[in-house]
């Protein structure tokens, strides 16, 4: 299997949002809820770039979201933070600090919520989100955490680290479908090569390996708008694309003549429903920016993607590399582990050995 790793920015972060079984407040979360309204009213009224806006937004969104919070209304108290958040982001001249200090306290409510009860993944998932957010703000500062003992973000975000073991598919799905509008212009930006480097990679190890050029089948996991399909089409006579995001997909089939079909389905259910069905085999599975997704997942992902492929077949993909110099070179103390954009770095010796299993 080809290896190869790359790094690339931190990708926008789904909005944490409570599923709609949860959001059923009654009393005390009624009165929160209108309670914000309220204050949003007031706000709205103001002019923004007042100093009696500012006042306000100072003094009453924060100060009613720590309120709410400690009363147990966790609903009204994330809605209330989550709405100081959106307007000192879009038209408050506030501190870094004060925005920080937001962050940290719509971390702390969501880590207070059950893991179920938010929507497009767990509220652990959104609570380490909104902590990378407040370290983003100001990274070497100390804020109020965990009820006013004074440390850092990064502590914060250490912990709940701790207790992740992959991204969820309804995270990654959302993830996806609201960055799916401006990735390309995003990554195009930041000169991002992974797609084409990875073809490079795949034609080469197919020439070497002489396999017929091109392949009778190829199947880009995670295939995301495409962007590797472009490069990938001159390989093979057959492009299958599965990727979790609807709106990804959609993407995808604006390009003409790269893909013959599209799938939405999450890989490892894909990989395990393709060998179910008796369909034919790929003859190369490819994963451009995919497996950074992976953490306790990696091995099923690597066994149902060995029973998809030909005897002989390839699988190529891209690997994250770790950004501790120390835990990159305990190549056999370590398997996978957190990285602050929420994606995971794999131990490439450990990823090998998984895919000689199989």
């Amino acid at each position: 299997m080809a290896r190869k790793h790359h790094k690339h920015r931190t990708r926008c972060q789904p909005t944490p949002v409570l599923s709609p079984t949860s959001k059923r407040l009654g009393l005390l979360g009624f009165i929160g809820s209108l309670v914000v309204a309220l204050l949003i009213l007031r706000y709205l009224l103001l002019h923004p770039s007042t100093p009696a806006a500012q006042s306000h937004f100072d003094r009453d969104l924060p100060g009613a979201a720590q309120s709410l919070f400690d009363r147990g209304d966790l609903p009204g108290a994330l809605d209330a933070v989550q709405t100081a958040i959106e307007l000192a982001e879009l038209a408050m001249p506030v501190g870094r600090v004060q925005l920080a200090n937001l962050h940290v306290l719509q971390g702390r409510i969501l880590e207070a919520l059950p893991p179920s009860r938010c929507a497009g993944g767990t509220c652990t998932e959104h609570a380490a989100n909104a902590y990378r957010r407040a370290l983003q703000h100001t990274p070497m500062e100390m804020m109020e955490v965990d009820g006013g003992s004074k440390r850092a973000a990064s502590d914060a975000l250490e912990r709940i680290s701790s207790r992740l073991t992959g991204a969820s598919a309804p995270y990654v799905e959302a993830l996806f479908d609201e960055y799916a509008e401006t990735f390309d212009d995003s990554l195009g930006r930041l000169g991002y090569l992974a797609p084409s480097l990875l073809a490079q990679a795949v034609s080469n190890a197919l020439s070497s390996s002489h396999h017929a050029s091109p392949v009778g089948s190829m199947l880009d996991a995670g295939c995301g708008t495409g962007l590797a399909g472009i490069h990938l089409r001159p390989l093979t006579q057959r492009l299958v694309g599965v990727d979790l995001s609807a709106g990804m997909i959609q993407k995808a089939k604006a390009r003409e003549s790269v893909y013959d079909e599209l799938v939405q389905a999450e890989l490892l259910s894909f990989l395990q429903a393709h060998r179910a069905s008796n369909r034919e085999p790929f003859d190369a599975i490819v994963a451009a920016d995919v497996l950074n997704y992976l953490a306790e997942s990696m091995s099923d992902v690597m066994s149902a993607a060995a029973h998809a492929l030909v005897d002989g077949g390839l699988m190529a993909f891209t690997l994250e590399a770790p950004t501790d110099a120390n835990l990159s070179e305990r190549t056999s103390t370590w398997q996978w582990t957190v990285l602050p954009s929420g994606r995971y770095a794999h131990n490439a010796s450990w990823v090998a050995e998984e895919a000689s299993r199989h």
